[in-house]
């Protein structure tokens, strides 16, 4: 009997399993939907993310340059206010040497003699102020080196 009633309803039956199997693939489909949906906000979020981080980093960047400017800025500042006031003093020595010459002519030999030990002893402490100067420079200048090559 059973037989008659699969032959009887053969039809019905493949009906049946066929919207089963729609059924099946209609979830599965929707599942897959839901997947690529959830990815796609997954990726957007992640873009999002890094353009933050990206441009928090460039922010930091602008940041520390400007910081940099700012104090090279200052430093060059300092730089020309020392440069100046050495000027200015160079120029008061000058004077001051100008006029001890003028009176060398009319000093004792004792003057003279402590004139020539004390100029003779400026110029030794301007020369080694003047190494030491050139050392300094130079090694600055060795460091920009190294950090333009780095």
């Amino acid at each position: 009997m059973n037989m008659v009633l699969l032959l009887k309803f053969w039809r019905e039956g493949i009906i049946g399993i066929l919207v089963l199997v729609l059924m099946g693939m209609i979830i599965l489909v929707t599942n897959k939907t839901h997947t690529i949906d959830n990815l796609k906000q997954q990726h957007t979020l992640y873009v999002k993310e890094q353009s933050e981080i990206q441009l928090k980093a460039q922010v930091e960047a602008q940041q520390q340059l400007i910081q940099a400017e700012q104090t090279y800025n200052a430093k060059l500042k300092q730089i020309s206010r020392d440069a100046d006031l050495a000027h200015t003093r160079a120029d008061s020595l000058s004077k001051q040497l100008t006029q001890a010459n003028s009176r060398v002519k009319t000093a004792r030999r004792e003057a003279v003699e402590e004139y020539s030990r004390v100029q003779s002893n400026v110029l030794s402490g301007c020369i080694t102020e003047y190494r030491n100067m050139a050392k300094i420079a130079d090694e600055y200048r060795a460091d920009a080196g190294k950090i333009l090559i780095q």
